[in-house]
């Protein structure tokens, strides 16, 4: 039997899915191409704003252009696309131009990954959708992170997530679901990273970014790299850290491997005073926004005693800079400060 194909031989063909389901289980085919042809107007685009795509362990082919150039499109907003079996670039010849756009969604890959034909065109731009594993998978290819919808979401679900090729772009990366991903190559990309409870990051390749790096109680950085991977600022459960190197040997609940990161961003130092507005029964309590990190404390006492030594940090107050509480008025006296953060 032939293949299946959307646009062919100079045709323009289109799926656009908003919503049902479309399962993807012909018999004795294994692949689902998006541009197969050798006439070079051959345009092909799968568009996904809602439903589920199951491609059944089938692989998800683009831009087979038999030595001429065709373009080959997934442009993901929402929904579901899962049981991938691998996403072809450029199918067995280099002459096509495949594109994978994710601003949205979920996309679930069973082990072979995202690969291209050696040689090919191609561009993943990934915003704010989920690429999870199925199986443990890699890809060697590099991808844009646009930051789109926010940060793009890299979910292992227990197994291992490999790329080695260069993450760029405006865009950050969280990595949820437990599992391990794997950054083995050298990456530019300029958003915050991070790791989600039951979560690891393995960082190859020692770096730089002025951006933030997020690690909660249960997740796990594996600098397993000689050298020095420099942070803007560095966060553990929420708390930003003070400027400095943490390594295995002195944040071992948070850091494992040889290689060391170095916070050197600019988290300030020195105290500043809080702010402060009363609209009705509720009390806004502000500090300027270098100054997120900081945590806020409060005690209270009787109005006869003052200011005392009873400093309780207020939860959750390190990762913003406003904060609005309620008046209790049979609270005697109520008092506010910002802390400084410590590991």
């Amino acid at each position: 039997a032939d293949a299946f194909v959307v646009g062919r031989d100079g045709g323009r063909g289109t799926i656009l899915q908003t919503g049902g389901v479309f399962n993807y289980n012909p018999a004795n085919e294994t692949y689902l191409f998006l541009g197969a042809a050798n006439n070079p107007a051959t345009r092909a685009e799968y568009t996904m704003t809602g439903g589920l795509l199951d491609m059944n362990g089938k692989t998800l082919g683009l831009a087979l252009g038999v030595n001429v150039l065709i373009t080959g499109v997934v442009n993901q907003v929402s929904g579901v696309i899962t049981n991938v079996g691998q996403i072809f670039l450029d199918s067995f010849f280099s002459t096509g131009y495949s594109i994978l756009n994710l601003t949205g969604g979920s996309l679930y890959l069973q082990s072979g990954g995202i690969t291209v034909q050696n040689g090919g065109n191609y561009e993943i731009n990934l915003g704010g959708a989920t690429l999870a594993a199925q199986a443990s998978w890699s890809s060697g290819l590099n991808m844009k992170l646009t930051g789109i919808n926010g940060a793009t979401t890299f979910n292992p679900a227990g197994n291992n997530i490999t790329l080695s090729g260069s993450l760029s772009g405006p865009g950050g990366l969280v990595v949820n679901g437990g599992g391990t991903l794997e950054l083995a190559g050298a990456n530019s990309y300029a958003g915050d990273t991070t790791v989600g409870t039951g979560s690891t990051l393995k960082l190859d390749v020692a770096g730089s970014t002025s951006a933030a790096m997020r690690v909660a109680n249960g997740a796990f950085l594996g600098l397993n790299y000689l050298g020095t991977y420099t942070v803007g600022n560095f966060y553990t459960n929420g708390v930003a850290l003070p400027n400095g190197t943490y390594t295995a040997a002195n944040l071992p609940a948070f850091i494992s491997g040889t290689g060391s990161l170095q916070v050197t961003g600019a988290l300030p130092s020195n105290p500043v005073p809080v702010g402060f507005s009363v609209t009705g029964s509720a009390l806004t309590l502000s500090w300027p926004a270098n100054y997120q990190g900081w945590i806020l404390q409060q005690q209270t006492n009787a109005g006869t005693l003052g200011l005392g030594t009873n400093w309780v940090d207020v939860a959750g107050s390190a990762n913003v800079t406003t904060l609005t509480l309620p008046i209790n008025r049979a609270t005697p006296a109520a008092f506010f400060r910002l802390r400084y953060p410590t590991p």
